[in-house]
């Protein structure tokens, strides 16, 4: 029971469900106590990831509007607490919304099911779609043994020569374009790595759902 509880507060989204007697996917309706608070929390991770991607462009922005004064210091302070507050609310009564729904007990009933082995475990949970970052890690690139075995096995063939246009740059090109190439590596490293895997993006994910 703890468990459960813990898990409509903290628990993945259901997207759909399998009707066994039609045999056929269909949506998920949550109830207006899931729903409305999920778009309320949906919208606060929406702002929260832009402003983390977005940090090297919003941070002189705020410095620009007089945000890192005492003055404020105290106005953002006040609006995170209504935030939290916000948002606090919003997943108290999510969890509320989630337990007192019939067909969301019966996914948590199966997704929390340690009492039977994992393949049936997982078999059962073919019978519904969720987000799939709590389906659960079958294989991990960071583990110990992927990595001694990349170190070992892995050896590039051949090295690349550079471009033209990058061998041939004389010194005050370089240094005419060392603002540029700061701009690019931030950009680059902070908001186009995350780009480049799908889904990791709470602002993209949002605009596509």
């Amino acid at each position: 029971m703890i468990s459960k509880i813990i898990c409509c507060f903290h628990g993945p989204r259901l997207y759909k469900y399998k009707n066994l007697p039609e045999n056929r996917f269909v949506s998920y309706e949550p109830l207006a106590l899931e729903s409305l608070p999920e778009a309320v929390i949906s919208v606060i991770h929406t702002v929260y990831s832009f402003t983390k991607s977005s940090w090297f462009l919003v941070l002189p922005y705020m410095y620009m509007r007089g945000y890192f004064t005492k003055e404020g210091s105290l106005y953002l302070i006040n609006l995170l607490g209504i935030v939290a507050l916000l948002l606090g609310t919003s997943v108290t009564v999510r969890a509320v919304g989630r337990f007192v729904n019939s067909i969301y007990n019966t996914f948590l009933n199966v997704y929390l099911d340690k009492s039977v082995s994992v393949k049936r475990r997982n078999d059962a949970l073919r019978n519904y779609s969720f987000e799939f970052s709590y389906a659960g890690v079958d294989f991990s690139v960071n583990s110990s043994e992927v990595r001694e075995k990349v170190a070992k096995e892995f050896k590039p063939p051949f090295e690349l020569p550079l471009h033209e246009s990058l061998a041939n740059v004389s010194t005050a090109s370089k240094i005419l374009n060392f603002p540029k190439d700061i701009f690019c590596n931030v950009a680059m490293h902070v908001v186009g790595r995350r780009m480049i895997y799908a889904g990791s993006l709470q602002f993209l994910n949002s605009l596509l759902s």
